[in-house]
């Protein structure tokens, strides 16, 4: 991830002057998701995981709404003002943080079932007993 980071950094430096805190957002973007992926990895197996990836999910919905300003997008550029409206892209990529959150949160149901069960079946196993030799 840190070399794609490195590398999509050097291809947005000639558009620092068209979309001037582009580069910011994108660099916050990236620490925060490698940030994820590291507490993900350590805490792999256990319920944590689960509940750090629909923070990831929510951390994607809130910053992609923050990043692409609502979908409106307005730029100048030598005195000719541009605006793009990428509503329906924010909207597709809202849909897919709350499939990612659906699916993190059956994971955690999930978990927390197989867990139930296994408690449950080691509480009813009656004790042997060990003959003496």
């Amino acid at each position: 991830m840190l070399i794609i980071f490195l590398v999509i950094l050097q291809f947005l430096s000639p558009l620092e002057h068209v979309f001037p805190g582009a580069k910011g957002l994108i660099e916050l973007y990236f620490m925060v998701y490698i940030g994820f992926i590291i507490v993900g990895e350590l805490t792999k197996g256990t319920i944590y995981q689960y509940a750090l990836a629909i923070g990831r999910a929510f951390f994607f919905i809130g910053y992609s709404v923050y990043a692409l300003n609502s979908g409106i997008i307005t730029a100048t550029v030598e005195g000719l003002t541009l605006t793009v409206n990428l509503q329906i892209f924010l909207m597709m990529i809202i849909l897919i943080g709350m499939f990612d959150f659906a699916k993190n949160l059956l994971h955690i149901i999930n978990y927390l079932a197989n867990k139930a069960e296994t408690e449950k079946i080691t509480d009813t196993l009656p004790m042997q007993e060990i003959p003496a030799k």
